[in-house]
């Protein structure tokens, strides 16, 4: 059945993805901390070529059904979250290594599941922090990715989503989502955006 479904999904993939590694937004109860995250983690790759959280939920294209279209991903019952199905995603869109996670928030901290498909094997780990520092979420979480992916993990950029950092999130989110014109409103106005963020405009 999965293989099957594999198959189907690929059939609707719009073009083959010449990136070393994918990083999908992480699901959340707050989905801009989940792309703020999968965005920070992305940004500290180095030495190869990411497509972070602004660009991974758009390369599955669209099928055409009677009425509209439909999203291949509706058809994956917990989504690209699990070890079921990030094989089935990576395969499908055509890269070498696809990341997503899940973001939850504890009594005694935050968590990262990271679930990917690396060649092909599926791998799973849990990174905490204490609190609500998702700064040290991201500085634990770089290494394990980068190994996963072959990169050279960099310093990552220190993460305020009390600041300009929610609205470049959000328009991350808001791109990924096909509302470019939104998302280009919100990123015109920020104030001396950081560089990956201008990218973006």
């Amino acid at each position: 059945m999965r293989r099957l479904l594999a198959l189907f999904i690929a059939l609707f993939v719009s073009s083959a993805l010449a990136a070393d590694a994918v990083i999908y937004p992480f699901r959340s109860q707050d989905p801009v901390v989940g792309v703020a995250l999968a965005e920070r983690i992305a940004g500290a790759l180095g030495g190869i070529d990411v497509l972070g959280p602004e660009v991974a939920p758009t390369l599955v294209a669209p099928i055409v059904v009677a009425g509209g279209f439909l999203n291949p991903m509706a058809l994956l019952p917990r989504g690209p979250f699990d070890r079921g199905s990030v094989a089935i995603v990576a395969g499908a869109i055509g890269v070498r290594v696809f990341v997503s996670g899940s973001v939850l928030f504890e009594d005694d901290g935050v968590r990262l599941d990271l679930v990917a498909s690396v060649d092909g094997a599926v791998r799973s780990a849990i990174v905490r922090a204490p609190g609500d520092d998702l700064d040290q979420l991201i500085r634990r979480a770089t290494p394990v990715v980068a190994l996963w992916a072959g990169a050279r993990p960099l310093a990552p950029r220190p993460l305020d989503l009390r600041g300009g950092d929610d609205a470049a999130a959000r328009a991350r989110a808001l791109i990924g989502a096909g509302f470019v014109a939104e998302a280009m409103e919100l990123l015109d106005a920020l104030v001396e955006p950081a560089e990956a963020d201008a990218r973006l405009r």
